[in-house]
C-alpha cells in the first residue's frame, strides 16, 4: 500500500490492481449503503524523509483500478519521533501576515554610488495581540515583523503571528486556523487571507519548527496580496491586545464569518451582492448593539399610540378583510425601518466614534433623511423594481454604514469606544 496526494485528493493505492470482484464489491459498498460518507483521520510515513503525514478525510470515497481516492480538508506533517501534543506554537506566516504586521522600521539612506539600510532590532518589532478564547483554552497572541539573510545575501523582510498553545489535537488546530484567519480578514477587511501554519516546540535554543498543518479551501481564492504601508486599514499595532478579544468572538460565535470582498482592490466597489450583504449586516450588529430597538421620545410614543388607536376605532366599522388590514397596518405605525435605524445608531453611538464614522465620508449627519437613499436600494434590488438611485449615489452612504457595521462589531467584543474610534480611523 502508498498513498499519493495532489494537493486535494488522498489516494491510497495497493501495488496491484483491483479485481473484477473487489471492483464491485466496492462499488455496492461505497453507493448502496448511505453510511459510507468517511470522516476520519489517515496516517503514514513518508520515505525516505521519516516524517509522518495525517490527513483528514471527509465525504464518500471514489475508486480506481489501483486505490481508493479520498477528499481531504486537511493536512499536517511533522517529524516521526514527534506528535502533535509535542507542539507548544503555531506560527503563521503568509502575505496576510506581512499586512497585517508590515516591517516599518526599515530607513533607506542613499549616499552617492552606495545605499545603506537600517533596521531596528526585531525585538523591538513584537505587537502583544492579547488572549483568544478557543474552547476551554486561554491561547497567548503575538505578532512580530523581522529580516533574514540568506546564502546570496539577499536580506528578507518577513513577518508571523504566533499562538502558544499546550499539547493540542487536530481540533484545537483546526479551530485556531480558523478563528485567526476570520479575525485577520475582519482587521483587512478583505477575504483573500490564506495562511502557513508551522508547528514548533520548545528546545533549549528557543523554538524549532518540527512540522506544518494546512487547511484546505473549499473553493479556489485568489492570491493574498501583500498590502502597501500607507494603505490606511487595521493592523497589529493598531489592534494590540484586541485582538484576542476578535479571535475569541469569531469563535464563540459573537462575530459571524462573512463574505468579503476577495481583494482590497475592490473592497470600495458598490455592487448590488454588496448592498444586501451590507444591510443585512448592519440589521444584525443593531440588533445585538440595541435589543429593544428604536427608542422614541415620550412624545413621539404618544402620537404613535395616537394614531394606532384611531386606526383601529376605524377598522370596528369595516368588513372583515379589511378590517384585518388596517388591523395589520396599525402595527406598523412606528416609524422603524432601515434608515430609522442608521439615523438611531448614529445619535445613540457615543459621540467619538460617531464623529469618526462621519469623518472623509461626505455624508451629513444633520441631515433629516439619512439612509434613505440606500433603503430604497436596498429595497429595489430586494424586490426586482426599477433601481431609483444609481449605485454611485449612495457612496456616502454605503462608506457610513460599513463604518457603524465595523464600530457595532468592535463595541460587541467589549473594546471602549475611544479605541473604537481610533480603529475606525485606521480604516481610512
Amino acid at each position: 500500500m502508498h498513498f499519493h496526494f495532489d494537493g486535494k485528493t488522498l489516494i491510497v493505492a495497493s501495488d496491484e490492481p483491483l479485481s473484477a470482484s473487489q471492483s464491485m464489491e466496492f462499488f455496492f459498498w461505497n453507493y448502496g449503503v448511505k453510511s459510507t460518507k468517511m470522516d476520519t483521520i489517515i496516517e503514514g510515513s513518508i520515505r525516505p524523509s521519516g516524517e509522518r503525514a495525517a490527513f483528514h478525510v471527509t465525504g464518500r470515497p471514489g475508486f480506481r483500478d489501483r486505490g481508493v481516492r479520498l477528499g481531504v480538508v486537511a493536512y499536517w506533517i511533522i517529524c516521526d519521533d514527534l506528535e502533535l501534543k509535542d507542539v507548544g506554537k503555531l506560527r503563521f506566516s503568509g502575505p496576510g501576515i506581512d499586512s497585517f504586521c508590515p516591517m516599518t522600521n526599515v530607513q533607506i539612506k542613499d549616499e552617492g554610488d552606495f545605499s545603506s539600510i537600517t533596521v531596528t532590532n526585531c525585538m523591538e518589532n513584537v505587537v502583544d495581540l492579547g488572549l483568544a478564547a478557543i474552547g476551554n483554552k486561554e491561547l497567548e497572541l503575538s505578532a512580530e515583523a523581522y529580516w533574514s539573510c540568506d546564502y546570496c545575501r539577499q536580506i528578507n523582510f518577513e513577518s508571523c503571528l504566533s499562538c502558544k498553545v499546550d499539547s493540542p489535537d487536530y481540533g484545537l488546530l483546526k479551530d485556531v486556523y480558523v478563528n485567526v484567519a476570520s479575525a485577520l480578514k475582519f482587521c483587512l477587511n478583505r477575504g483573500n487571507v490564506d495562511l502557513n501554519v508551522g508547528l514548533c516546540r520548545i528546545t533549549p535554543d528557543g523554538w524549532e519548527t518540527v512540522g506544518e498543518f494546512a487547511a484546505l479551501p473549499g473553493k479556489m481564492r485568489t492570491p493574498d496580496e501583500h498590502d502597501e504601508p500607507h494603505v490606511t486599514f487595521v493592523r497589529s499595532q493598531n489592534v494590540g491586545e484586541y485582538f484576542g478579544n476578535i479571535v475569541s468572538a469569531f469563535a464563540d460565535g459573537t462575530l459571524e464569518r462573512e463574505t468579503l470582498a476577495e481583494s482590497r482592490s475592490d473592497a470600495r466597489v458598490i455592487t448590488s451582492s454588496k448592498i444586501i450583504e451590507l444591510t443585512s449586516a448592519f440589521e444584525r450588529a443593531f440588533r445585538m448593539q440595541f435589543p429593544k430597538g428604536i427608542e422614541h421620545r415620550a412624545r413621539t410614543q404618544k402620537n404613535y399610540e395616537l394614531a394606532r388607536k384611531a386606526m383601529l376605532e376605524t377598522a370596528e366599522n369595516l368588513p372583515s378583510d379589511s378590517k384585518k388590514i388596517v388591523v395589520r397596518l396599525s402595527k406598523r405605525v412606528e416609524e422603524d425601518n432601515l434608515a430609522a435605524r442608521i439615523r438611531h445608531t448614529c445619535k445613540a453611538l457615543p459621540e467619538a466614534v460617531a464623529d469618526a464614522a462621519f469623518e472623509n465620508t461626505g455624508a451629513n449627519r444633520r441631515y433629516t433623511q439619512l439612509g434613505k437613499k440606500i433603503t430604497t436600494v436596498r429595497n429595489d434590488i430586494a424586490h426586482g423594481n426599477k433601481m431609483q438611485y444609481k449605485l454611485s449615489d449612495i457612496r456616502e452612504e454605503y462608506q457610513l454604514l460599513n463604518n457603524l457595521v465595523f464600530a457595532m462589531r468592535l463595541m460587541l467584543v467589549s473594546i471602549p469606544s475611544e479605541d473604537v474610534a481610533r480603529l475606525l480611523k485606521c480604516m481610512g
